[in-house]
């Protein structure tokens, strides 16, 4: 589950808090699991389901960051703008 975790996020640490949330969420509601598929597939799909709200969240984030000017007054991250004030 960490390998597919890993391969969605892209990011070590990110994958292993999905991958707890996942398996915390799989064992508060192993009760609503029915037996219809395989438990891993379920498992599965709940890794899956955490990473993309996981990624999701970290592209909100992304865009609302503001803009680094460093010293020399470089704008160091440019996809990041955000504009202050709106007409």
């Amino acid at each position: 589950m960490l390998n597919i975790a890993y391969r969605m996020m892209g990011n070590y640490n990110e994958a292993c808090d999905v991958t707890q949330e996942a398996f915390l969420a799989a064992y508060r509601s192993i009760k609503h699991f029915k037996a219809e598929a395989r438990f891993s597939t379920w498992l599965y799909r709940i890794v899956i389901n955490y990473s993309k709200n996981r990624l999701k969240q970290l592209r909100n984030i992304g865009q609302r960051e503001g803009v680094f000017i460093d010293d020399s007054g470089e704008i160091k991250n440019r996809r990041n703008i955000v504009p202050i004030f709106s007409k």
